[in-house]
């Protein structure tokens, strides 16, 4: 537990340049101990921070983070999100190194990102659906499926230049 409390401790020599502190440490919302880091973001994404013995890893004395998005600039008015390329879910069981990798991912997250992550669910959803039916009969069609979720996934993870296609 003592390394995760940095992340409310505030800074220190092993805090990563680029990671603002928290906008707001409070105790966990159960109410039933713990706490709730939460960390804002400029481009409106952010992520919710809890320990406590109710938490994916609270009792080994590590975090759970949340991929969350603000409707407003209220502190309280977030969603926690389940469609990014970051996660589908809430994260557990993270030491403080994994929860500042993933609060810099999501300080870079671009509206675009989501969009391509949707379009990959539904391509991967869909494709053994379209060739049961017939639709995608043919190597030519799956080969131009595979390369356009191929290069979905590659800018999702950073290998492709980070700017949206034409």
């Amino acid at each position: 537990m003592g390394e995760l409390m940095k992340l409310i401790d505030g800074p220190d020599e092993d805090w990563p340049d680029g990671i603002p502190l928290p906008m707001e440490v409070r105790s966990h919302p159960s109410g039933m101990g713990g706490w709730q880091a939460l960390w804002r973001f400029d481009n409106g994404w952010g992520a919710s921070v809890v320990m406590s013995s109710f938490s994916y890893g609270g009792i080994s004395g590590l975090a759970e983070l949340a991929v969350i998005k603000f409707g407003s600039e209220e502190p309280d008015d977030f969603k926690i999100t389940y469609s990014t390329p970051i996660t589908e879910d809430v994260l557990g069981h993270l030491n403080k190194d994994a929860v500042f990798d993933i609060l810099l991912r999501i300080q870079n997250l671009k509206e675009w990102h989501i969009w391509f992550e949707r379009v990959r669910r539904v391509l991967a959803s869909n494709w053994r659906i379209m060739y049961w039916k017939g639709y995608a009969k043919g190597k030519q069609f799956r080969n131009f499926v595979g390369s356009k979720i191929s290069a979905i996934i590659k800018m999702l993870k950073g290998d492709a230049p980070n700017n949206p296609p034409q």
